[in-house]
C-alpha cells in the first residue's frame, strides 16, 4: 500500500508567488546515463503537474552555462543550467569549493544589506538563493559510497552549499546510502539532518534514514516511488534496427546488459562482489532465452557514447553483436546509440518480458506493465520493485551462481502473465504517487496526467 505524507508546514513558511522557483540538484541531462537523464524528465513531470507555471533552474556541474528544452507531452519545458565545477582549480569563481568558503565567509557579514549585495553579484549563489525549494536527487543513487568516496563528496558539496545559504533541501525519491566510510556516514547525517524532507524510494529503508537524523526530524523521511515511473515514452522513426523485424518473431525478450557490471565496476576488479564471471553469464542469458525458449534476444543499452568509453552499455552490445549475431541470425538485435531515454522507452513497451542490470531500464519496463527481471547488483533493486509489487523478480548477482541466474530468470519468465497482472493492478497507483508529490507544497492543487504509459 503507498501511503500519502504530508510535510511540515513550518517548513515552507515562505510564501511563494504564482511562478515558484524551484532549483534541481544532482540531475544531469547531458549525461550518457539514460536513467539520470530520465529522473530530470521525471522531476519535470512532477513538477509540471503541481506547479505548470514554475521557474526551474538547474544547478549542476559542467565546463559551460546551458539551456535546455524538454517536450514533455503538455508543453515545452524552458530550463536553465547554471554550471559549477569540481577540479583542481579551486581559484575558478565558480569551483564548488569556492562557493563554499564564500558562503561561510559571507555568514559573518555583520551588515544584511551588504551580504544581499555582496550574494547578488554571485550567479550561481543566486540560483539558490532565489529558490523556494532547492531539489536534490544525487543521480538517483549516488548518495552513499558505494561507487567511491570521490563520487559522494561530488554529489553531497551542492547540497552543503545549499544549507549554508539556509535554503530548505528537499530529497526527491532516490536511494540513500548504505555507508560504509565514517567521514562519508558523519557527513551524510550532517546534510539528512538539516534537510525540510527526505524521499526514499525505498520503503523499506525509511527507518534506517531516521535513525540517521535526530528523533525530532525523524518523520520527515518519507517514502515515494521513483521518478521513472511517471516518463513518458516517445516513438522514434526511423529505428535501427527497423522494429517491424524485431518484433516480427515473437516472443520477443529485451537484454539490457551493464557497461560497468561487464567492466567489473570502476575499479575493473568485480566491484561489486558478483558470484560470477558477468561476460560469461551474459552470454549465458543470451543463449538460454534464444536456444531454450524460442525467444527473440534485444539487446537494450541504457548507456550510451558514440566514444564509446568507460561504463557504455552500447559498446557492450556492440561487441556483443559482433561476436554472436551470426551464431543467432535473426534472432539477436541491438538497439543503436541515436535513442534517447524516452524512445528507448518506447521501444521497451513492445517487448514480451525484459531483463536488465540497469535499474532505470527495468523501471521502464515496469511502469509500462512491461513484466521484468532485475539482475541486481546492489540493495536498491528490491526496494524499487518492491513498490510496483515485483520483489520477487529481482535475481541477486551477488548472491547466485550463473546456473542459479538462469534458472531464476527462467522461473521469472514462465510466470510473466501473473506478474503483467500484478503490474496493472499497481503501476497506475504508484504513478498517481509520485504525480502527487508536490501536491503539499503551496496551494491550488493542478493534478496529472499518465496516460502516456497506458498499460498494454
Amino acid at each position: 500500500m503507498i501511503k500519502q505524507y504530508v510535510l511540515p508546514q513550518k517548513a515552507f513558511a515562505e510564501s511563494v508567488d504564482a511562478r515558484p522557483k524551484i532549483c534541481l540538484l544532482g540531475v544531469d541531462y547531458e549525461n550518457t546515463n539514460l536513467g539520470i537523464r530520465a529522473l530530470t524528465i521525471g522531476a519535470l513531470f512532477a513538477i509540471d503537474a503541481r506547479f505548470p507555471n514554475a521557474n526551474v533552474r538547474i544547478l549542476d556541474y559542467g565546463t559551460a552555462p546551458r539551456e535546455f528544452v524538454f517536450d514533455l507531452p503538455s508543453k515545452s519545458f524552458r530550463v536553465e543550467m547554471r554550471n559549477i565545477r569540481f577540479s583542481k582549480k579551486p581559484w575558478v569563481k565558480n569551483h564548488i569549493a569556492r562557493l563554499i568558503v564564500t558562503a561561510l565567509v559571507l555568514k559573518y557579514v555583520p551588515s544584511p544589506s551588504l551580504r544581499r549585495k555582496l550574494e547578488s553579484r554571485n550567479p550561481w549563489m543566486q540560483a539558490l538563493l532565489q529558490a523556494d525549494y532547492v531539489l536534490t536527487l544525487n543521480y538517483g543513487d549516488s548518495f552513499s559510497d558505494i561507487y567511491g568516496l570521490r563520487r559522494f563528496i561530488y554529489v553531497s558539496l551542492p547540497q552543503v552549499l545549499a544549507l549554508l545559504l539556509d535554503r530548505p533541501l528537499i530529497h526527491l525519491p532516490q536511494t540513500i546510502g548504505p555507508f560504509k566510510s565514517r567521514s562519508c556516514l558523519a557527513l551524510a547525517k550532517w546534510i539528512l539532518s538539516r534537510s525540510e524532507a527526505v524521499y526514499s524510494r525505498d520503503e523499506e529503508a525509511v527507518e534506517a534514514i531516521r535513525a540517521l537524523v535526530p528523533r525530532s526530524r525523524a518523520g520527515r523521511v518519507r517514502f515515494c516511488p521513483d521518478l521513472g515511473f511517471v516518463v513518458p515514452n516517445k516513438e522514434y522513426t526511423p529505428a535501427d534496427p527497423p522494429l517491424e523485424v524485431v518484433f516480427s518473431r515473437r516472443p520477443v525478450v529485451g537484454f539490457n546488459v551493464s557497461g560497468l557490471l561487464y567492466m567489473g565496476g570502476y575499479t575493473q576488479k568485480n566491484m561489486f562482489g558478483l558470484a560470477s564471471d558477468h561476460k560469461s553469464l551474459v552470454r549465458k542469458v543470451i543463449s538460454y532465452f534464444i536456444e531454450t525458449r524460442g525467444a527473440t534476444v534485444l539487446l537494450v543499452p541504457h548507456v550510451v557514447s558514440l566514444a564509446g568509453e568507460g561504463e557504455v552499455d552500447s559498446l557492450v552490445c556492440e561487441e556483443l553483436m559482433n561476436e554472436l549475431q551470426n551464431v543467432y541470425p535473426g534472432r539477436l538485435f541491438a538497439l543503436r546509440s541515436t535513442y534517447d531515454e524516452r524512445e528507448v522507452k518506447h521501444v521497451i513497451a513492445q517487448c514480451d518480458f525484459f531483463v536488465g542490470a540497469r535499474m532505470h531500464a527495468c523501471i521502464a519496463a515496469l511502469s509500462q506493465c512491461v513484466p521484468a527481471a532485475a539482475m541486481a547488483y546492489s540493495g536498491k533493486f528490491i526496494g524499487v520493485l518492491r513498490s510496483v509489487g515485483m520483489q520477487t523478480a529481482v535475481v541477486d548477482l551477488r548472491i547466485l551462481p550463473a546456473d542459479e541466474v538462469i534458472a531464476a530468470l527462467g522461473s521469472i519468465y514462465d510466470s510473466r502473465e501473473e506478474l503483467k497482472s500484478v503490474l496493472r493492478k499497481h503501476v497506475r497507483e504508484v504513478q498517481q504517487t509520485v504525480c502527487d508529490l508536490f501536491n503539499h507544497f503551496g496551494s491550488d492543487k493542478q493534478g496529472c496526467c499518465i496516460d502516456a504509459n497506458a498499460e498494454r
